[in-house]
């Protein structure tokens, strides 16, 4: 039967559907026609099939058997069988888990650190002794900071005294080579402090190694003695941005003007110098040209209730101080709310 265009196939002959099954190496055994058409099958009929390979029977609707096409071509035993096959089914979630299960454990990662402080600058150090001896060697804010905190740990582990019996709820664990300098993730490296004294070795070790790695730890661990403080979590902010907006893309122009400076003159007769090195973006002129209007007047309000006005102004500045270097603007401003520029130097 043709079908029209835009007319979905609901339906499939008999012979078409025998013929499908006899090439997937099936056998057809129940099937439910149309009763209008009885040459005709329903795709959302069901069919009652035998698998000839694995001899499985099953039932299933026309369109879905029509729909795989995978290997197993529709049989749900070749199915089962097939995809613990990776030359067959590479990506299926049985040989997936099975890699999951042949990695190693979480434990490979001290592994690679300890290798990393083998090779590393601290590679020598192996036991406590010898790091106490490197402290010893090497004093500094932070080393000497460091050693007595762990002679006052010794000493309480002779009396079989924790620190965590004198500080309950207070104790933080410190490296004292920090991981990140290719220290060692064992427990000769790793000694038990209180909160403030993990954040005060962090601020020592920032200072005098300056390691961006520390001032981040020096957030964290103030964020952990609020937290012992206060019961509830308060994140420390990070290191502080500086505002460079409207720096960073500032068009050369712009740039070449604020630095040689300009005068801006108003056609009521308002006028302001803006001497060279003074201002740094256009943001700042506009503002400029806004504070030497008076509150009433109609082109400071036009300024303020527009947001693209410094776009505007920033065309100005890009006519009145063109560069031979960066071309000319398609649409020249000559003048931007009543105001118009001048070289101060002209």
């Amino acid at each position: 039967m043709p079908i029209s265009r835009g007319q979905k196939l609901t339906k499939i002959s008999v012979s078409e559907l025998n013929n499908i099954v006899q090439e997937r190496n099936h056998v057809l055994l129940q099937v439910i026609t149309s009763k209008r058409n009885p040459d005709y099958v329903p795709k959302q009929s069901k069919i009652h099939l035998r698998c000839l390979k694995c001899n499985y029977e099953w039932e299933t609707k026309v369109y879905v058997y029509l729909e795989r096409l995978g290997p197993s071509l529709g049989c749900r035993q070749c199915y089962k069988n097939m995809i613990q096959d990776p030359s067959i089914y590479p990506n299926s979630p049985c040989r997936k888990n099975q890699i999951n299960k042949n990695k190693s454990g979480r434990r490979v990662g001290r592994e690679v650190l300890r290798v990393a402080c083998k090779n590393g600058q601290f590679g020598h150090i192996q036991n406590v002794k010898q790091l106490m001896d490197y402290l010893k060697n090497n004093p500094n804010a932070y080393n000497t900071k460091v050693l007595s905190l762990i002679i006052r740990n010794e000493g309480l582990k002779k009396h079989k005294i924790k620190l965590k019996d004198l500080y309950p709820g207070e104790i933080s664990m410190h490296h004292v080579i920090p991981l990140h300098a290719n220290g060692s993730p064992d427990l000769w490296n790793i000694i038990p402090v209180t909160k403030e004294e993990h954040h005060e070795l962090h601020q020592l070790r920032y200072a005098v190694y300056g390691e961006k790695a520390d001032l981040q730890a020096t957030f964290a661990t103030q964020s952990d003695i609020i937290k012992a403080r206060t019961g509830c979590s308060q994140k420390i902010k990070q290191i502080p941005k500086q505002n460079t907006s409207g720096i960073r893309n500032i068009p050369l122009e712009v740039a070449n003007a604020l630095k040689q400076g300009m005068i801006c003159i108003h056609k009521d007769g308002y006028a302001i110098t803006i001497q060279p090195n003074t201002l740094q973006t256009t943001q700042d002129v506009k503002n400029t040209l806004v504070n030497l209007l008076p509150e009433d007047h109609k082109d400071r309000q036009r300024i303020l209730q527009n947001k693209t006005s410094v776009n505007y102004i920033r065309s100005l500045i890009i006519t009145t101080f063109p560069l031979p270097t960066t071309g000319t603007l398609k649409k020249q401003v000559q003048s931007a709310y009543g105001f118009t520029l001048q070289p101060l130097l002209s």
